[in-house]
């Protein structure tokens, strides 16, 4: 018997994880046929890094626009209101 079925091989991977959990590289998890199916890649330090630096530059862009929204939204309240009060008569003092 070959491979991951063949007990004296798993017994071995085995003692030698319990020895040294760290031990077991992924080299000899190939030998006794772990490791062969396909797997997402791991994702690195800087392509994380990467993806926080432009997720968080995007939400300060988006919160920025929208702050600019609401003060046009605001001078262009108060404007209105200004011309309501210079239009009616009566109302200087």
């Amino acid at each position: 018997m070959k491979g991951w079925k063949d007990p004296e091989r798993v017994w071995c991977w085995y003692k030698t994880w319990l020895i040294h959990p760290k031990a077991v590289l992924p080299s000899s998890r190939a030998s006794i046929g772990w490791g062969k199916e396909k797997r997402a890649a791991m994702v690195s330090r800087k392509q994380l890094a990467d993806f926080g630096y432009k997720a968080f530059s995007g939400s300060m862009m988006l919160l920025t626009v929208y702050a600019g929204y609401l003060c046009s939204v605001r001078v262009q309240r108060m404007l209105q209101h200004r011309r309501q009060r210079e239009s009616t008569p009566g109302a200087e003092s």
